[in-house]
């Protein structure tokens, strides 16, 4: 047995997404864009190394995997790339958080701003510390949000479209299902997010860009809970995919200024709405969620050349 191809990560959670954050990306050379790292780590070796920590045994169907790399902006403090089992994709939320909580508690970090280059751009965090100014309490990402007053009716259903920089999202009240969800719900779900997704694609082009549903509804103490579930069907377990659309979408209906998200696992976070102006008749906002990661282990995967599973396979 030779075990000589050791490859190392730390992996943490933020409301229950997990992020796996590769130590040594073996990309020497820096690049001038993002999308240079994108097509380096495309190159056989570093394809193989991430499908091994991402795919069983070494990972699962819903791993997410952070690169980080060298900055490519004069005001980066670090690229990074994000990477699920279907490839890459622009913005991980709760990546970032994990990501900036892991830099941050390994010593890597100790400012009051973290500034990331992504594949669409630059996304800056804001570090709220203790009273003490000693810890990390947790983290706080901005992001503008776009209602673009399209309403759609698919059946019962009435559907709001709502963009940010880099997805639009379709908000669908579903009132007639209990988002205190088992199973059989969550199967239900996903089959009625295959053909929403089936329908909203034959509308108008608007609607063809539209790369994540989010269901929500309203319970008899007046909290709104939310699920969202994107093309590929995955179901986000923590809440910050779509909560910048959601606050946004509340804050018209609502206007209130700060508002708490829940998911349907019960997890909670903080929002805070600005409203900014009104572009091409669509009302702009500036919302910011808070959040905070927690590391879960650091790992050492190791391969065998002889071993028959040595590149993994996923569950589904």
């Amino acid at each position: 047995m030779l075990t000589k191809n050791v490859v190392t990560t730390i992996d943490a959670h933020v409301a229950g997404e997990p992020i796996r954050l590769l130590n040594d990306s073996g990309v020497a050379r820096r690049k001038e864009t993002m999308e240079e790292y994108q097509k380096a780590f495309n190159e056989q070796q570093q394809k193989q190394i991430l499908k091994r920590i991402m795919e069983e045994p070494r990972g699962h169907l819903d791993m997410r995997t952070c690169i980080v790399t060298p900055p490519v902006s004069l005001k980066g403090d670090a690229g990074v790339l994000f990477k699920d089992t279907t490839g890459y994709v622009p913005l991980l939320e709760h990546g970032l958080i994990g990501v900036a909580t892991i830099l941050y508690e390994t010593g890597n970090f100790q400012k009051e701003q973290i500034h990331f280059d992504c594949l669409d751009g630059q996304y800056v965090l804001k570090v709220c510390f203790d009273e003490a100014n000693e810890e990390v309490n947790q983290f706080e990402l901005e992001q503008q949000v776009r209602i673009l007053h399209k309403h759609l009716q698919i059946e019962t259903l009435k559907i709001d479209v709502i963009g940010t920089r880099q997805r639009i999202s379709a908000l669908c009240n579903v009132e007639d299902i209990d988002l205190d969800i088992t199973i059989a719900d969550l199967n239900a779900l996903k089959e009625k997010a295959h053909q929403l997704f089936l329908d909203v694609s034959q509308r108008d082009n608007i609607e063809e860009q539209i790369s994540h549903l989010l269901f929500y509804n309203k319970d008899e103490n007046g909290h709104y809970k939310y699920l969202t579930i994107d093309r590929n069907n995955h179901i986000d377990r923590s809440p910050y995919t779509g909560a910048w659309a959601f606050a946004a979408f509340l804050y018209e209906n609502t206007h209130a200024e700060t508002v708490q998200l829940t998911n349907f696992l019960d997890h909670s976070i903080t929002a805070k709405i600005r409203e900014l102006t009104t572009e091409n008749n669509h009302s702009v906002f500036n919302v910011s969620v808070e959040g905070k990661g927690y590391i879960t282990g650091f790992h050492r995967f190791v391969v065998d050349r002889d071993d028959p599973l040595k590149d993994g396979f996923l569950l589904k």
